[in-house]
């Protein structure tokens, strides 16, 4: 090892307290880029995957009477068909905990569990089921806990059920997430399945569990899907098998998958920030080094050396901080993204698969983690490395820098601070280069919380908003028809009024996907906020309002026509259309992603739209007498009742308001957690640049401290001037932060509101005082080593230095 490397590699090993602080700003930088660089491609890989793939949600169910495995070959040979799989579903009810006391759940069953050709099934833990057994999927805890060697109870018939014992979990790919659908999904064998429910006969009208026989396809062309179905028909009729009825999936969204990328947009310019501030340490970190090495770059000239080899030298000391903390970063980046990457496919229906890297991202961090940081010291090196024999040795020695200006002599106006106050606030600006950089990452850590803190707090105030038009108690789903059950739940002690209620998804516009709400025209449970128009009349037949996003994203306004086409549902509704004139636009903010708007009109309209009825109703509100949590729950109860008739009819769901909102908040839950966790980076590295700083501080004011504690200070008192020095800079901070990060949180709110979710601007008195709790907590947490370290100095020692 020559003489250079070993200089290089001692100034690494010289300073361990500040080698750390610097590789760990490095490290936390390249972990959440790298973290969030491949929790964004595994995303877009499992919906290519979930897409391209035979192996996910069939494109179309036929309901037979029976199944007929000697007609697969049949099947298989029909024009447009790519795959065909048996299924037995039971659609039953989950006996829960939580109010009304049970969830829907698909118990399915195949020829051969473990060949499935189009939904398999991935076991995480446990063994296939046998006789009494049930595999339930994992999303299923996110509905009620349940662990292997426990039992799941499920309804079996008119008042009675069976107890399954659950023997593993699994992962299917393609289908929605039971703790974001709210509908369980289990697996049994066709023996345990006949053993339970094989006198159930399939009645799609009977109040209680069903047992359909489907044969699910897989479609190479999901747009001929329709005459697909229909000559899949025509076979099975010719076969002596009848088909009870056809259902389309609906497809998944292209623009969910926009709108994930949005939020991970958000996650990548905080990443960005965190690499940033990692660059700006080790500029600070050079900085100092060099100061401290001004004689020793002299001395080296003065042997002959030049300014390119000496500049060599530093920057191999900067490429071990670099592979010291760039490659456990992206290690560990990579570890945790996968973890992250598989939770959050689970809430939007996607299967990550095994544990792959691209490429490019390892390429992107390790650029990164090493060119930041030689980017960040080249300009200090090189005018540090310029320097002259003479100047280095004139300016031999750690200079103690220039005082504090106006804060020293406004700390001598004021008789109430004491001398350990003052001199941390002289010390605030005697480096006014690390100062100005200290600031500069103190603050940018700062507008970060305030951006995340907006973005968080305006996002629940929009969900708050979303439902604040409503004053129902109860959501019910009844598919009634001519309204038997509404009288009868209207006739229920405790409820005030009953109103018909239509909710589509889905439906597409040439501008993109719209959410539809049907309401009765005289409606007092929905309190429409007119901007301008008017509502609804019993006399309006294809009138319709938009929302403020709709008509933004549409272009259109009053007397205006939109057509909408239903995407998705049985074979006789999907790609039924419709024509409205525009009436009105009203104020109804959105929680749903990947919808351009809200469009409101009669449930009747609704209905023609979904292919049902005009007398059908899908869903009722109601609003209660007494609205006491324990009234509205005991109502909820006995309007599950009715509608279940006893047996929980599948897909009969009965719910409160409050829940309705709290499942609609525990969406954004994972959102929030993402974006804190990324301000939490950047943070700490805020703190590692702010503990940096003060270390430096402690370094050069050696014989300051030793006159201190010469003269009685305390340990106490000399920790104090440290930690009044930090809070002093971060107090600057948190006022440049307030300046600057209003206009950085309303640019952050409308990358957001673009790419994800389209929510107000507005700032509480809160998130100031939140970000002025976290500039202050890092500030008091970056100052506790240096200052500790100051407090325990020998007084020999620090009179000797230099």
């Amino acid at each position: 090892m020559n003489a250079s490397l070993k200089k290089s590699v001692a100034d690494v090993t010289r300073r361990k307290g500040r080698t750390l602080m610097v590789t760990l700003g490095i490290f936390i930088g390249v972990l959440g880029l790298t973290g969030v660089n491949y929790v964004q491609d595994t995303i877009f890989s499992a919906f290519t995957y979930s897409v391209g793939s035979a192996a996910n949600a069939p494109d179309l169910t036929l309901q037979v009477n029976r199944l007929e495995p000697a007609l697969v070959p049949q099947l298989s040979a029909v024009a447009n068909v790519r795959a065909v799989q048996l299924q037995s579903v039971v659609a039953t009810q989950w006996r829960v905990s939580a109010t009304p006391g049970h969830v829907p759940i698909d118990i399915v069953s195949y020829p051969d569990l473990q060949h499935a050709p189009i939904t398999p099934f991935h076991l995480t833990s446990g063994r296939y089921p046998g006789a009494g057994e049930i595999v339930l999927e994992y999303g299923d805890q996110g509905l009620q806990p349940a662990a292997i060697g426990e039992t799941v109870t499920v309804d079996t018939g008119q008042n009675t059920t069976a107890a399954l014992r659950v023997v593993g979990f699994t992962r299917t790919a393609g289908l929605p997430s039971p703790a974001a659908s709210g509908a369980a999904r289990g697996y049994m064998s066709e023996a345990a399945i006949n053993q339970a429910f094989g006198a159930i006969a399939a009645a799609p009208d009977s109040q209680g569990p069903q047992v359909l026989d489907e044969i699910a396809i897989k479609v190479k062309n999901v747009s001929q899907a329709n005459a697909t179905a229909e000559a899949l028909s025509q076979t099975l009729r010719a076969n002596g098998v009848t088909v009870l009825g056809v259902s389309l999936s609906e497809p998944f969204s292209q623009g969910i998958l926009t709108a994930v990328n949005g939020i991970f947009t958000l996650l990548r310019i905080l990443s960005l920030v965190a690499v940033l501030l990692s660059g700006l340490l080790t500029l600070n970190t050079i900085m100092t080094l060099i100061a401290e090495q001004t004689p020793i770059i002299g001395t080296m000239k003065a042997l002959g050396g030049t300014s390119s080899a000496i500049l060599r030298g530093y920057l191999v000391s900067v490429f071990i901080y670099s592979a010291c903390g760039a490659l456990p970063g992206i290690a560990l980046g990579l570890l945790l993204g996968y973890a992250l990457a598989s939770n959050l496919a689970q809430t939007i229906s996607l299967d990550v698969g095994p544990f792959t890297v691209a490429p490019w991202i390892i390429l992107l961090s390790l650029a990164v983690g090493f060119g930041v940081p030689l980017l960040a010291a080249l300009l200090p090196l090189w005018m540090g490395t310029r320097i002259t024999v003479r100047e280095a040795f004139s300016a031999y020695g750690v200079s103690a820098g220039r005082g504090g200006g106006l804060l020293s002599g406004a700390a001598q106006r004021l008789p109430w601070m004491t001398q350990t106050m003052w001199l941390g606030l002289r010390g605030v600006f005697r480096k006014r280069g690390r100062a100005a950089l200290t600031l500069l990452t103190l603050t940018l850590a700062g507008t970060t919380f305030l951006a995340v803190q907006t973005a968080v707090a305006d996002t629940n105030q929009n969900l708050a908003r979303v439902y604040a038009n409503y004053s129902y108690d109860v959501l019910a789903s009844i598919h009634d028809r001519n309204s038997p059950l509404i009288g009868a739940i209207s006739a229920l002690p405790n409820v005030k009024r009953v109103e018909r209620f239509r909710d589509l998804y889905g439906a597409q516009t040439r501008w993109g996907t719209v959410r539809v709400f049907g309401f009765q025209p005289d409606t007092q449970l929905y309190h429409p906020q007119l901007v301008r128009g008017r509502w609804l009349t019993a006399s309006d037949t294809n009138a319709v309002l938009l929302n403020e996003e709709a008509a933004a994203a549409t272009g259109l306004s009053i007397g205006d026509t939109l057509t909408l086409s239903n995407a998705h549902g049985s074979q006789t509704s999907a790609g039924n259309q419709a024509t409205w004139n525009v009436i009105g636009i009203l104020r109804q903010p959105m929680d749903t992603l990947a919808q351009i708007g809200t469009v409101v009109t009669t449930v009747e309209n609704a209905n023609q739209l979904a292919g049902d009825p005009a007398d059908f109703t899908a869903n009722v509100l109601v609003q209660a007498r007494d609205h006491a949590p324990s009234a509205v729950d005991t109502l909820t109860t006995q309007i599950d009742q009715i509608v279940n008739g006893g047996n929980a009819l599948t897909g009969h769901a009965v719910e409160t308001k409050a829940q309705v909102v709290r499942q609609r908040q525990q969406v954004w839950l994972l959102i929030y957690a993402l974006l804190y966790s990324v301000a939490l980076i950047v943070g700490a590295v805020g703190a590692l640049g702010l503990a940096n700083a003060l270390a430096a501080s402690v370094l050069e004011r050696q014989r300051e401290i030793g006159l201190l504690r010469a003269m009685g200070a305390s340990d106490w008192r000399v920790a104090q001037v440290f930690w009044v020095e930090g809070l002093s800079l971060g107090g600057i901070a948190w006022l440049l932060g307030a300046v600057l990060g209003l206009p950085l949180a309303y640019a952050f709110i409308q990358v957001m509101s673009t790419f994800v979710l389209h929510i107000d601007f507005s700032i509480a008195p809160s998130a100031l005082l939140v970000m002025l709790v976290a500039v202050l907590v890092i500030s008091a947490l970056a100052g506790v080593i240096p200052a500790l370290r100051a407090s325990r100095m020998r007084i020999a020692d620090l009179l000797r230095y230099e």
